[in-house]
């Protein structure tokens, strides 16, 4: 045998590295998921668990009190047609299951949102750091909620749309639909961008794709309790009303009367730039913004769903080339940060009091892209030769 002889393909230390990290996290996920007994997921057990487990028993989804009291089940019937499966487990490694998923949904939003194959260790190490320690990021894991799978989903359809066969990215859409209130500036600018690119035609029968994903998805709950639908409208009635951090609630509640026509205004405004963005930027970077601006507009949201502005802040973050660009950026992280857990701390934690983390990150990202901008014609217009010089004296 030659002595040069070597199976496979040679790797790099990066390549090793990276495979021995990602058996790591995959190892330790797989002994969280079998050994933890902390149950998590308030949400995530009521919308999703329950409904899944009653459905495997021939049972309606929407009617968890025959499992817990005081409950009520809210997301979408796709979401259970698309999850059901989860119920075959027992309440405590469904829920240890379903927080690993977010975590790797999370890592993979980082990973995505900076826009780069192999993006720099010490800025993902940061964009990790940004993404877990947020606020609503915390709430969202200990809820076991589903933003941070609508986000993910989102940005893969805008990433892997020529990759992926029409009638997956329709089912991916369907469950993205789970809360159909962070969709609303998502879809409408996904159409208008359709549209603008392929044209009314096509843009019609990808709809119809649409509608098709979400008839396959119901199916599950069709086969084992074909009334379901009936429950779903009782559940979603009998929701009580909430005091959420939307812009609707804080300006009705500052203005009263007038607020509401206040809120009508900003998501007309909001809507503009929204179809404005998605029909001048690539789709890659319209569904950040897209995202980052829903919280602003939707007029039912908490605090958890503001992770829909990670991957806006986490590109930002890749894109300015100007140190005190990135330097402001996380000022303004900071500053956030602080103000949320001393607003927890102060004893009257009701999620209302988080209305303004969407404006003020919206905020501080905008600021960034004036500073990194500016900045950046300055350096290139002192780099310019003088127009009128002398020649040889350049």
């Amino acid at each position: 045998m030659p002595h040069n002889f070597r199976f496979g393909l040679p790797l790099s230390k990066r390549t090793i590295a990276n495979i021995v990290l990602i058996l790591l996290i995959f190892s330790g996920l797989a002994w969280f998921i079998s050994t933890s007994t902390t149950v998590f997921s308030w949400d995530f057990r009521n919308n999703l668990w329950g409904p899944s487990r009653l459905l495997l028993h021939g049972q309606s989804p929407y009617k968890i009190e025959s499992l817990f009291e005081d409950s009520n089940s809210l997301w979408m019937p796709m979401t259970i047609g698309a999850f059901f499966p989860i119920g075959f487990l027992p309440l405590r490694q469904a829920s240890n299951l379903w927080i690993a998923a977010n975590i790797m949904g999370l890592l993979l939003i980082v990973w995505l949102s900076s826009g780069q194959r192999k993006p720099s260790i010490r800025l993902f190490a940061i964009g990790l750091i940004i993404a877990f320690l947020f606020p609503p990021t915390i709430d969202h894991l200990r809820l076991g909620q589903i933003t941070i799978i609508i986000t993910l989903l989102f940005i893969i359809v805008t990433h892997w749309e020529n990759k992926l066969h029409p009638l997956i990215l329709s089912l991916i859409l369907a469950v993205a639909l789970s809360k159909p209130q962070l969709a609303v500036l998502v879809f409408p600018g996904l159409v208008c961008s359709y549209i603008k690119s392929y044209g009314v035609r096509t843009t019609i029968k990808l709809a119809a794709l649409f509608f098709l994903g979400i008839i396959i998805l119901l199916i599950p709950l069709y086969l084992s309790y074909s009334h379901w639908f009936f429950d779903f409208t009782i559940a979603v009635r009998s929701n009580p009303s909430w005091a959420h951090p939307s812009s609707l609630i804080a300006l009705t509640t500052w203005l009263h009367e007038f607020g509401g026509v206040a809120w009508v205004g900003i998501a007309i405004a909001v809507f503009t730039l929204n179809i404005w963005i998605w029909l001048n930027l690539p789709r890659k970077e319209a569904v950040l913004w897209s995202m980052a601006l829903t919280p602003l507009a939707t007029p039912y949201v908490w605090s958890w769903d503001f992770v829909m502005i990670i991957p806006l802040f986490i590109a930002s973050l890749f894109q300015f080339k100007l140190i005190s660009a990135r330097l402001f950026l996380l000022l303004g992280y900071i500053s956030c940060w602080g103000l949320a857990v001393k607003i927890l701390c102060g004893g009257d934690v009701s999620n209302y009091y988080y209305w303004w983390v969407p404006a003020f990150l919206l905020g501080v990202i905008g600021i960034g892209y004036l500073i990194n901008s500016k900045a950046t014609k300055v350096k290139a217009f002192c780099r310019e030769p003088a127009k009128n010089s002398t020649p040889g004296f350049e």
